[in-house]
This record gives structure tokens, sequence and C-alpha cells, in this order.
């Protein structure tokens, strides 16, 4: 059984539907792509493995079982700083500005046409980036891209999300990246707390 079709059954399971089509109507995705993922005829991208650690996230990693506990908000900003609900953009620019205001900064006040604009200027501040492409370098993405992002053309894709994340709520330790980018490692962030790949370690 591929780790792909592990993630779907342990999500089915959690959440104690009967039928796939709970479960694609769950996640958002569709049948065509559920069934393909299943079959092994479409690989799971990095895009719907987002979706699915977005879901877990929000929704399950607080459910009590014998493996999973709640991930709490650590650092001096606790109590002060809450840790957004989940990976989006709108929640990701509410805590970057918490921390700003806790340490009397200001984000850029220019005007976006997408909530991602907005973001990548707070947390161009907040990380002290003093060019685009230092932030670009940051995120791990190109200098064009953040100018793409600005103009409304283009979103943050789930890897500079996660980025930023990981950095405002010091939860570098999960492996939350690598679990977007294999379904190995996600089966192990679901189950054991980390996403550790172990076929890095062969």
């Amino acid at each position: 059984m591929s780790f792909d079709t592990k993630i779907f059954d342990y999500l089915k399971d959690r959440m104690g539907f009967v039928s796939d089509v709970q479960l694609m109507n769950w996640l958002g995705i569709s049948k065509p792509s559920l069934s393909g993922i299943r079959t092994g005829r479409l690989p799971m991208g990095d895009s719907i493995r987002f979706v699915i650690l977005t879901k877990w996230w929000s929704e399950l990693r607080h459910r009590p079982t014998a493996v999973n506990t709640p991930v709490q908000a650590s650092g001096a900003l606790e109590q002060v700083v809450r840790t957004p609900s989940g990976f989006c953009s709108e929640a990701l620019l509410g805590t970057v500005n918490a921390h700003l205001k806790v340490l009397g900064k200001d984000a850029c006040g220019s005007d976006h046409k997408s909530v991602d604009g907005e973001l990548l200027d707070a947390y161009k501040v907040l990380k002290g980036c003093s060019t685009d492409t230092d932030l670009a370098s940051l995120l791990g993405i190109k200098r064009q891209s953040i100018s793409m992002v600005r103009s409304g053309r283009n979103d943050l894709g789930p890897i500079p999300l996660l980025k930023i994340f990981e950095d405002v709520t010091d939860q570098h330790e999960l492996g939350l990246q690598a679990a977007v980018q294999s379904s190995e490692a996600m089966m192990n962030l679901f189950t054991l707390g980390k996403a550790t790949d172990t076929r890095d370690s062969v």
C-alpha cells in the first residue's frame, strides 16, 4: 500500500468516514484526483498534501489519540501572539503583525492587491530584510516571485507559507515543509508527531 493511500485511509478513520465521497467533500478535492491517487495513476502533489496538512492541523491534531498530542505555541511571545489555526495568509498576517506590535514596529503601509503581498511586506519588516532579494532568499523563492505576488498575479506557495509559519510560531521541529513534499514524511507527522522520512536515512 502506498503512503498516499495510507494517508487517505488514516484521514477516513480519524474522521469516521465510511466512504471516499465523504473524504473527498471534506478535503475539497475532486473524485478523479482522489481515485487517481489511490490507484497510482496520479501522484499526490504538494498542493494536495498542503490541503491535507491544513485540514489535519486545524481539525485533527488536537483530537486525542495514543500518539498525537496538541502542539502548543512556545517562546517569550506565547501570551501575546496566538498561534494561527491554519497556514492561510490571513492568519499568518495577523500573527506577523502581532509580533511587529510587540516589537514596536509597523508593517509597510503599501497598497496591495492581495493579502499575500501584505504578508510579504510585514514579514520583510519583521525579519529586517533590506531588499526583496534578501526576502526572496529567506523564503527560498525567486526575486521575481516577490513582484508577482505583490502585483496579485501569483499567490504564495505552500513552502513559503510554511516557512513563515514555522518561523513566527517556533514550530521547526515538526517538519511541516517535509510533510508537504513527501507522503511518507506526512504520514510520519500524523502518526509519530514528526515528519521524518525514513528514505533519507537509508
